[in-house]
């Protein structure tokens, strides 16, 4: 199902798109504060090291 509804140069969700964000909303919330925190230093000292 489509998410978005194009009309002209104007996007807008979808019914399926609004109950998506809805369902998701807290989430990106919490990965947002997580990443602001640790932008911030006020991370409590972790570090996450990723190895390639």
């Amino acid at each position: 199902q489509a998410l978005f509804a194009r009309s002209g140069t104007s996007v807008s969700l979808t019914d399926a798109g609004r109950l998506y964000f809805d369902t998701v909303q807290e989430a990106l919330s919490t990965i947002e504060l997580a990443t602001r925190q640790m932008a911030q230093g006020q991370d409590g000292g972790h570090r996450l090291i990723v190895r390639t």
